[in-house]
């Protein structure tokens, strides 16, 4: 037997208002890294996927925590 949550009215409306607030500012993130591609916004983001494995460093570029 399965057991299944209930969300309230309240509690998916609060997920789906975080989920459209994440969304809208990961979209501003990605068109200042775009916009600005040397500013401190792109450098972030590549590091970001560049931790997570989305995008490798340039062969030769050796990983720096600071």
């Amino acid at each position: 037997m399965s057991s299944k949550t209930v969300y309230t009215e309240d509690e998916v409306t609060a997920a789906a208002n975080t989920a459209a607030y994440r969304a809208r500012v990961a979209t501003v993130l990605t068109l200042l890294a775009e916009d600005y591609p040397g500013g401190v916004v792109g450098a972030t983001l590549t590091d970001i996927m560049k931790d997570y494995g989305i995008i490798q460093p340039p062969e030769g570029e050796e990983e720096s925590d600071g």
